[in-house]
C-alpha cells in the first residue's frame, strides 16, 4: 500500500471511493488542493487504494485513433455559452434526452467553487457549459456512478484526463453504458486560489458574485474573457492578457504539483473522446472553411463506441479532420506537462500572507500595452463585424 498522500497524487478520489472501510478522506492541504488522508484506526491494509491509483497503475490506452472531427453546434445559444464549439453539449443532449441516461459534469456550487454533479436533466446540464479554471470537487461521485452503471443506466462523464483515468481505474472494467470525455488540460489551480480571487473581486465591486463565465465570447471566440456579474448590477470582464487570475494560471506558478509531471498527457487516451479548442479550423480541415469566430471543437475519438455515438449526434456540424494537424496548433499541450517555475515555491505561501491582489501582482505583470490592447478590443470586434 502506498504512503498517502504522495507528491504525484492528482486528487482523482479513486482510492477514497474504493476503500471498503471508508478509511480515506479527501482533505485540502495548505494550498487548497485535496489529498487522501488515511485513518489508521479504520485502515485494514487491504491495498485496494494503491491498486486503483491511476498514477501508480495507468489504464491501458489504444494505439491508434478511431475517428477525428472538427465540430460546431448549430444552436446559437449553445455556442454562446460554450467554451468552444459546443460538441460536449450535444453529447449531453444525446445521453440525457435520447438514451434517458445521466450526465456528470462540472458546475459551480453556492460559493462558486467547481463541483462535479450528476443529473438526468438536460436543463441542469446546461450549467456544464463553459470552462471552470480550478480543480473540481468529486466527493462521492465515483461511487454513485458505479451504482448507476450496475443498474444498466447510460452515463456520460466529462473531466480532466486524470479524473477520467481515475474513474476507469476505480471501476476496474469497461462498461458499455459508460461514455467518457477528457479535455486537453493545461493544468489545475486550487479552489482556494479561485475563491480568494472571487473574494477580491467582490471587495472591488462592493457586491456578491451573481454569475461567472470563465470564457465569455462577448467579443468573439478568439477574444474570450473571464466575465463576472455582481448582484448590484456591476460587471467585470478581463481576458488572459489583463485578468490577474488567468494570468497567474498561464504563468504556471499556481498549479497542482502533479501537473508539473502529468502522467496523463498523451495523444492516445483511455477515454472515448478527447475534446479541445480548435483555434485554426481552416488549417485542420480545409482552407475554405469560414471561421465565424463563434468557436469550434477539436474531437478525437478513441473507441468504436465513441464512433457509433458520433454518428447519432444531432444539432452539430461534424467535419472530418486529421488529428496530427490538430496537434500542430496546441503547442504540445496534449503531451507535455507545464514547466515548473521558481515562483511556484512561494506563490501559495504569499497568497496566505499577502492576499490575492498583492500576490498576483508580485508574480505576474499586466503592462500598459496589455491594458491598451484590452480597451481596444470592443472597437476591433465591431469593425471586424462591419467588414464581413
Amino acid at each position: 500500500m502506498p504512503k498517502l498522500p504522495f507528491p504525484d497524487c492528482c486528487g482523482c478520489t479513486a482510492c477514497r471511493s474504493i476503500c471498503p472501510k471508508s478509511a480515506i478522506q479527501m482533505r485540502p492541504d495548505q494550498e487548497g488542493f485535496s489529498y487522501p488522508v488515511i485513518d489508521s484506526d479504520l485502515c485494514v491494509e487491504c491495498g485496494r487504494c494503491g491498486q486503483v491509483c491511476p498514477v501508480l497503475h495507468s489504464p491501458s490506452v489504444p494505439s491508434s485513433y478511431v475517428d477525428c472531427v472538427v465540430a460546431q453546434s448549430n444552436d446559437r445559444d449553445v455556442l454562446d455559452e460554450s467554451t468552444s464549439g459546443g460538441f460536449i453539449d450535444a453529447l449531453y443532449r444525446y445521453v440525457l434526452e435520447v438514451c434517458k441516461g445521466y450526465g456528470a459534469g462540472v458546475t459551480f456550487d453556492g460559493d462558486f467553487l467547481p463541483k462535479h454533479i450528476l443529473t438526468d436533466s438536460y436543463e441542469k446540464a446546461k450549467e456544464f457549459r463553459n470552462s471552470k479554471y480550478a480543480q473540481s470537487d468529486l466527493s462521492d461521485l465515483f461511487i454513485d456512478l458505479r451504482k448507476l452503471l450496475s443498474e444498466g443506466k447510460t452515463l456520460l462523464f466529462v473531466g480532466t484526463p486524470c479524473q477520467v483515468a481515475g474513474l476507469r481505474s476505480y471501476l476496474g472494467k469497461d462498461y458499455e453504458n459508460l461514455i467518457t470525455v477528457d479535455l486537453v488540460c493545461r493544468s489545475i489551480p486550487s479552489p482556494k486560489l479561485w475563491r480568494k480571487y472571487l473574494d477580491w473581486q467582490e471587495h472591488r465591486h462592493q457586491s456578491k458574485v451573481k454569475k461567472v463565465f470563465c470564457r465569455k465570447k462577448t467579443y468573439g471566440y478568439h477574444s474570450g474573457a473571464l466575465e463576472i456579474e455582481f448582484e448590484n448590477g456591476k460587471r467585470y470582464a478581463g481576458s488572459n492578457r489583463v485578468d490577474y487570475y488567468m494570468k497567474s494560471f498561464h504563468s504556471d506558478q499556481c498549479s497542482r504539483p502533479s501537473c508539473y509531471d502529468c502522467k496523463f498527457k498523451t495523444k492516445h487516451r483511455c477515454s472515448d473522446f478527447t475534446v479541445f479548442d480548435s483555434w485554426n479550423p481552416q488549417a485542420v480541415v480545409r482552407s475554405d472553411l469560414t471561421d465565424n469566430d463563434r468557436g469550434y471543437s477539436n474531437v478525437i475519438v478513441h473507441s468504436e463506441k465513441g464512433r457509433e455515438i458520433l454518428n447519432q449526434l444531432k444539432d452539430v456540424v461534424l467535419i472530418p479532420a486529421d488529428p496530427e494537424k490538430m496537434f500542430e496548433f496546441t503547442g504540445g499541450m496534449e503531451s507535455n506537462s507545464i514547466q515548473y517555475k521558481p515562483g511556484r515555491k512561494t506563490y501559495y505561501a504569499d497568497l496566505d500572507l499577502l492576499g490575492f491582489e498583492v500576490t498576483a501582482k508580485k508574480y505576474v505583470t499586466v503592462s500598459a500595452k496589455d491594458r491598451l490592447i484590452e480597451r481596444a478590443k470592443p472597437l476591433r470586434y465591431y469593425i471586424k463585424k462591419l467588414l464581413k
